[in-house]
């Protein structure tokens, strides 16, 4: 185990990981924290040239959102000496909500993650603090069904519809004749507060147990794998979907005829385009400063862009 990454790994139970303050986590099923730890993982982003800066003192703790784990740890390999990386605790593998924790309580230094929730705004707020959210990338919500389901295009109004209970069959959605299945995330997950900005006001159908999910790769899985075949309707992030799960049994559904493709992301055609950001509680240290401005360079922005996702200049 290499010492700065704090996480443990159970086989047979997905990822788990553990906070500074000895907290234990699990954060999907699908994804290996081994593939991801700076200088040995094996998905690891290079940068393919040096870094034009580096830490070797006070190197910033680093923790986000599941989808956001091949940024940041891209970015320790790119910026940070090995050997002052492997003496350090920087790497804090944990899902949005424990991010957003670690964050307020101290524990990390810079998180990278999607807009918070109204209870992660309230969490920062107990504490007389604010979030500084800088935008580095650009990503897409995408919804998406069983690869069998007939439907491939869903309009605004007809996903609003469907989780205010309204419509209950893909029959009135443009498909067949089948019980639509509409799985949610967990009330603290990123992608369950984008989800409820694109349902506004609107008075959400309460689900089963059965039908709330709490990892990010289960909600692929449970629409991949459904029994029933094409009634599963789920959603996440674009990143997540196609570039660190990419399963081949889902298929992304256009909204309002606009694919979620890089193109449309970075030109705003594709409705839910969503921001990435590194936020922190404001009052950076030199080094934190100085890894925020390099992540807005141009070297920075090329390793965003070569990860995957869509970068903001």
């Amino acid at each position: 185990m290499f010492a700065g990454a704090m996480l443990l790994f159970q086989p047979g139970r997905g990822l788990g990981a553990q906070n500074a303050a000895g907290v234990n986590q699990q954060i999907t099923e699908d994804i290996n924290p081994q593939d991801y730890i700076p200088f040995a993982g094996s998905k690891i982003t290079d940068l393919g040239e040096p870094a034009n800066i580096t830490f070797k003192h006070n190197l910033p703790r680093l923790a986000g959102a599941t989808a956001a784990i091949p940024l940041y740890t891209a970015f320790i390999q790119a910026l940070y000496p090995r050997g002052d990386y492997l003496n350090s605790k920087v790497l804090n593998f944990s899902p949005t909500p424990y991010a957003y924790r670690s964050l307020v309580e101290g524990y990390v230094d810079v998180i990278f993650c999607y807009a918070p929730s109204k209870e992660q705004i309230k969490l920062a707020a107990a504490r007389n603090l604010q979030y500084r959210m800088v935008p580095i990338c650009k990503d897409a919500f995408v919804f998406f069904v069983n690869k069998n389901n007939p439907v491939e295009n869903i309009t605004l109004g007809q996903i609003r519809d469907i989780y205010a209970g309204r419509i209950t069959n893909w029959k009135d959605a443009g498909g067949n004749e089948q019980a639509i299945i509409a799985y949610q995330r967990n009330r603290e997950s990123g992608s369950q507060t984008a989800f409820l900005g694109i349902m506004e006001d609107e008075t959400i159908m309460e689900p089963i147990a059965e039908k709330i999910i709490w990892g990010m790769g289960d909600m692929v899985q449970r629409v991949a794998d459904y029994r029933n075949g094409g009634g599963a309707l789920g959603y996440s992030f674009r990143f997540f979907t196609q570039e660190m799960i990419r399963s081949d049994s889902i298929r992304l559904l256009t909204i309002d005829g606009s694919a979620p493709t890089t193109a449309n992301i970075g030109s705003g055609g594709y409705p839910f385009t969503e921001t990435l950001y590194a936020i922190t509680t404001g009052g950076e240290s030199p080094e934190v400063q100085k890894l925020l401005d390099w992540i807005l360079s141009d070297q920075g922005q090329r390793l965003i862009e070569k990860i995957g996702y869509v970068p903001v200049r």
